[in-house]
């Protein structure tokens, strides 16, 4: 298929400049006339980006099927503009062998609606005790290790993890967590003193991050830090990139939109690990943001049943389901396209190692954003099969409008 779009405004080596992009398949092609073109599609007033890449989310598949699978979270992840998304290792059994993980990737060609970047895990089945085999893991094409959501605690087995992945040239995602600190539901602030509910501490977070950081250093490793939550992490890892340690990081769309003082006290929704920070933390993390310490925006896109969020506070999981609102929720948080380039297209795909201009010969996955299209977040028109996402209701300025990905249009307003 080919498609032309026009007059749209497209971002591309750091500006935006007014002009059509001509797509012949799968690549960006040189021009060609509109008789030629299977459809035309006028983009005036909207802006145009390489497809954004989303660093850290859950696909839920295999074996939690009945929160999401591979089909409807990347459709959702298709509605908020992510051509590409990296999937994380915590599913049921977890991939650690190569003939489970090439099953995986078969798996994704036949249901994924976008691209999927599978994580393999670090240590085997994500119980921090003994090393995967990330060697065999790589040669399937697999560049991302992580335990995430529970942390490698044994010092000595994440500096060899580390030591491991850099021989086979994989990054380290690293969910910097010392458990016995995040024994909780929320932060420990306003919440724990004025409510009683059980807070988890910034130090169960900033303190892994200091000893990851060092780890990476020493064994010549590169380190992705996920979802940094407080000001503490921040300062660490800009100590990180003086001390020349190959070092990224990330923040989600929730860090950045809400504080502790918006959450509703017992309402699950909010629950989230790292948890939302106090104001102070926040503001670090946008400055941060700006400023090149944190690199990227994720969304850590954590699908959940009703029934599962429906339990009391100490016993509901973990996660909120966000992906299909990212974009518009950091351009509320800014209200600068600036930043949706940088953080969802450019940096991104530096840390996968890849390249999208929207130049000739680029891959033809690409977002079209419109930064005057506000609206209601509703739960009627959610993709996602998670429902736990605490923005419903919530008014957010600028929408994804098309999305197009290997020359396909997968997603369309």
């Amino acid at each position: 298929m080919k498609y032309l779009l026009k007059s749209g405004t497209v971002w591309s080596q750091g500006k935006k400049t007014e002009r059509d992009i001509y797509i012949d398949g799968d690549k960006i092609a040189e021009p060609f006339s509109e008789n030629e073109a299977d459809l035309l599609i006028d983009l005036s007033g909207q802006e145009v980006f390489p497809g954004f890449v989303d660093l850290h989310c859950h696909l839920r598949e295999p074996g939690y099927s009945n929160k999401e699978t591979v089909a409807t979270g990347t459709i959702a992840a298709a509605k908020g503009g992510f051509t590409t998304v990296v999937a994380m290792p915590n599913t049921s059994p977890v991939l650690d062998t190569p003939w489970e993980m090439e099953n995986y990737l078969k798996y994704l060609e036949e249901k994924a609606v976008i691209r999927v970047l599978p994580v393999a895990p670090l240590t085997k089945g994500r119980e921090g005790k003994a090393l995967a085999d990330l060697g065999s893991l790589k040669s399937l094409g697999v560049k991302f290790a992580s335990d995430d959501g529970s942390d490698v605690q044994d010092a000595f087995l994440m500096r060899s993890a580390l030591a491991y992945a850099a021989d086979h040239d994989m990054t380290v995602l690293s969910h910097a967590e010392i458990e016995s600190l995040a024994q909780g539901s929320v932060h420990e602030g306003y919440l724990t003193r004025d409510y009683g509910i059980r807070g988890i501490s910034s130090t169960s977070e900033s303190v892994a991050v200091a000893r990851n950081l060092l780890l990476a250093k020493e064994v010549g490793a590169r380190i992705h830090f996920c979802h940094l939550s407080t000001k503490e992490s921040v300062s660490l890892v800009k100590l990180g990139k003086e001390m020349s340690v190959q070092v990224t990081a990330e923040v989600t769309p929730h860090h950045l939109y809400f504080t502790d003082l918006d959450v509703v006290p017992f309402d699950t929704a909010y629950k989230v690990n790292p948890p939302i920070r106090e104001p102070e933390d926040r503001d670090a993390l946008k400055k941060a943001l700006l400023d090149g310490t944190i690199d990227a925006v994720a969304t850590d896109h954590a699908p959940h049943t009703e029934d599962e969020k429906a339990r009391p506070l100490d016993e509901a999981p973990f996660g909120i389901s966000s992906i299909e609102v990212a974009a518009s929720i950091v351009y509320t948080c800014f209200q600068d396209t600036t930043v949706l380039y940088e953080k969802l297209c450019k940096k991104p795909y530096e840390i996968i190692g890849e390249k999208n201009e929207l130049e000739v010969g680029d891959p033809s996955d690409l977002t079209v954003f419109n930064p005057r299209a506000n609206f209601v977040v509703s739960a009627d028109s959610w993709a996602s099969k998670g429902k736990n996402s605490p923005y419903f209701g919530r008014a957010l300025k600028g929408r994804v409008t098309l999305t197009i990905q290997g020359g396909r249009i997968v997603y369309e307003a």
